[in-house]
């Protein structure tokens, strides 16, 4: 049994690497030309990976004021309309991979960022009953990482220690 205790269900990213198979397969799927064009701007082919997939770019490509901000007031900008640009592929893969993958294969662009921890392979699922594991993001990169430290507690195995967790 799981649980989650928190005031919130949490971010809820999309993928940042999608194979380019099921790439194409969302993107015929969006009926938008707005939404389709965006996903072709912020998503570029990687030939080099194994097998080819298409990649988020860094927001820095279309918002140079993101990272390296003239003032307080074009960073606050940059964010704002990042944001906007996000919701929007949000929405369009959401909508696609409901329309053309199994739902198990939707799921990924379902789902919380909350959800995707418990799935890495850092955090052993074989505990002993009554065995607890308490899981946070690192501080430092609350927005831009997926770094978790945990700490496993197992008192049937005498077992209680720290750990790192990197999601995917």
């Amino acid at each position: 049994m799981q649980t989650f205790l928190s005031q919130k269900y949490g971010y809820r990213p999309f993928p940042h690497r999608i194979p380019a198979t099921e790439f194409d397969s969302l993107s015929a799927a969006v009926d938008d030309e707005e939404d389709k064009q965006l996903l072709q701007i912020w998503f570029k082919l990687d030939d080099n990976a194994v097998p080819p997939e298409y990649v988020l770019q860094p927001i820095s490509t279309q918002f140079k004021d993101y990272v390296d901000p003239p003032s307080s007031e074009a960073k606050q900008q940059a964010v704002k309309d990042w944001w906007n640009v996000f919701l929007q592929l949000q929405s369009a893969l959401r909508k696609a991979a409901v329309k053309v993958l199994t739902k198990d294969a939707a799921h990924k662009y379902l789902k919380s960022g909350t959800v995707h921890i418990p799935s890495s392979s850092a955090v052993p699922t074989s505990l002993p009953r009554l065995s607890w594991a308490y899981i946070r993001r690192q501080p430092k990169c609350w927005y831009s990482c997926n770094l978790f430290v945990c700490l496993l507690y197992a008192p049937d195995a005498h077992v209680s220690k720290p750990c790192s967790v990197s999601v995917a």
